[in-house]
């Protein structure tokens, strides 16, 4: 706190300059200090200095910045482009690769309730939230993500290439419904529901099939691990 007391005292600080210092120093304390002592700070800050900040915290991974994270976006600052593609790293993209489970899914719910997000945002080089969950390894944060009705996994849609390597136990057809609640089933279910697509090849079939093996292929890869 004697950190941030020097930059305080100085009345050409901004409050941005401060929130970003905290940032810098894993300073969580700090931090909440500084958004009590000026609320709202949405008064204080513009929505561009919001998503500075905002993104000054969900580039680290660790507990700490994801706890930084969540606060600031309670705050009601801007988070950045959520939907569409574009230049840089979206922010739903950056909560994915969060060490902690419980924040990340938190976080992500926050922004997929927003009307202005979009599962399938791309980063510049055309990857999903889902792809970068699975890059870092944060499987448990992929499967949150392809719980959404919305989320896309086809073979064609640019940018998923590293889900089919990752978890290519499942059947190229697999990929075309995405599960829309995470569900443990046996092996021997599973090959069972597969099987009954394979025979009757009906669309509501694959459907029904399809909606509870991806997920439960990962969830039973964990529970291995």
């Amino acid at each position: 706190m004697s950190l941030m007391s020097s930059h305080y005292s100085s009345p050409a600080t901004s409050v941005r300059t401060l929130i970003l210092i905290a940032i810098k120093n894993s300073a969580l304390n700090s931090l909440k200090w500084i958004l009590e002592s000026n609320t709202p700070i949405t008064k204080h800050l513009s929505d561009e200095e919001g998503v500075e900040c905002i993104y000054a915290a969900a580039k680290h991974p660790g507990v700490v910045y994801a706890e930084m994270t969540l606060l600031l976006l309670e705050q009601q600052l801007h988070p950045g482009r959520l939907s569409g593609d574009g230049m840089g790293i979206p922010l739903l993209h950056r909560v994915a690769c969060f060490s902690s489970t419980t924040l990340a899914c938190c976080i992500m719910t926050m922004l997929l309730e927003r009307s202005d997000s979009d599962v399938n945002a791309l980063d510049a080089f055309g990857n999903t939230a889902v792809s970068y969950a699975i890059a870092t390894g944060s499987f448990h944060n992929a499967c949150f993500l392809i719980q959404n009705p919305k989320c896309r996994l086809e073979a064609e849609y640019e940018g998923q290439s590293c889900f089919y390597y990752a978890l290519h136990i499942v059947p190229s057809f697999a990929w075309r419904i995405i599960q829309s609640e995470i569900e443990l089933f046996s092996i021997v279910t599973l090959i069972t529901r597969l099987v009954v697509v394979k025979a009757t090849n009906t669309l509501e079939t694959v459907k029904t099939a399809i909606k509870y093996c991806v997920v439960s292929a990962v969830m039973n890869l964990l529970a291995i691990g």
